[in-house]
């Protein structure tokens, strides 16, 4: 099967990620449904493999941190310092 750098996105979702560059491939993305008022979540980017999505729900806000940990030889965690960026500017609330 040929690969085609992108995600499918089904009818009624927004596909959420930040285009790479040319070498690199994202490999964080949301599917946000377009039921959801657009002016109540906003996206930030941080590297090819961390994207945070901050809601506005009507009790709370809440940041969700999406990460994809490559495989390394190493005991700590490659893509760490941009997740230790997107945690920092995270809502109160927040999951990982």
């Amino acid at each position: 099967m040929e690969k085609k750098r992108t995600t499918y996105c089904p009818p009624g979702y927004t596909l959420v990620y930040e285009p790479s560059p040319e070498n690199e491939v994202t490999k964080v993305a949301f599917l946000v449904s377009t039921g959801i008022d657009p002016g109540s979540w906003q996206a930030r980017f941080y590297g090819t493999n961390v994207i945070s999505l901050d809601v506005t729900l009507s009790e709370f806000d809440i940041t969700v941190i999406n990460v994809y940990n490559p495989i390394a030889n190493s005991v700590r965690l490659p893509a760490w310092p941009n997740i230790a960026r997107a945690i920092a500017e995270a809502k109160e609330n927040y999951i990982l």
